[in-house]
């Protein structure tokens, strides 16, 4: 369990595991935010041409974690910095970070792919118009983001 002030409860590799998912979403969502709100602003375009190019946009997003994430990871729970830890707990506290930095890429790919696949539902089967669609997803993911831990969103925005 990890608590809103950055304490955790339990063990190394599963705290490891969640705060991987929860960053992995949000640091997708951060990246895929001003694709959503370019397309909004185009909808007075082919509604095929608009949602192909999103598609494409949101495919090529990265999905590799960048330096930047690690280090504020490593800033804000220190718990896991091998450098950090002495004797017996190194060995574990080396898994745990690993541990981290597979569950982020794996969210950061499983939430890519899952915008890619939210497109090609929209596509197949639009029951809504498009620029409603496209500021509801959009208005989802600030959602998101708003209720994430500012100091960290913020934080991953900032080049």
């Amino acid at each position: 369990m990890v608590f809103s002030d950055g304490t955790f409860e339990g063990e190394l590799d599963s705290v490891a595991r969640l705060l991987g998912i929860e960053w992995g979403r949000t640091v997708l969502y951060e990246r895929a935010l001003p694709l959503w709100k370019d397309s909004t602003d185009r909808t007075s375009a082919d509604h095929r041409e608009v949602l192909a190019e999103l598609r494409s946009r949101l495919w090529g997003l990265a999905t590799d974690p960048d330096p930047r994430i690690l280090a504020l990871f490593l800033s804000r729970y220190p718990d896991f910095d091998p450098h950090e830890s002495t004797g017996s707990e190194t060995r574990g506290t080396v898994r745990a970070l690993r541990t981290f930095q597979e569950s982020l890429t794996g969210q950061l790919r499983a939430t890519r792919d899952r915008l890619v696949q939210t497109v090609d539902e929209y596509a197949r089967h639009p029951e809504v118009e498009l620029s409603e669609w496209l500021s509801g997803q959009y208005e989802e993911y600030v959602q998101f983001l708003r209720n994430v831990d500012p100091a960290l969103s913020s934080s991953l925005t900032r080049p």
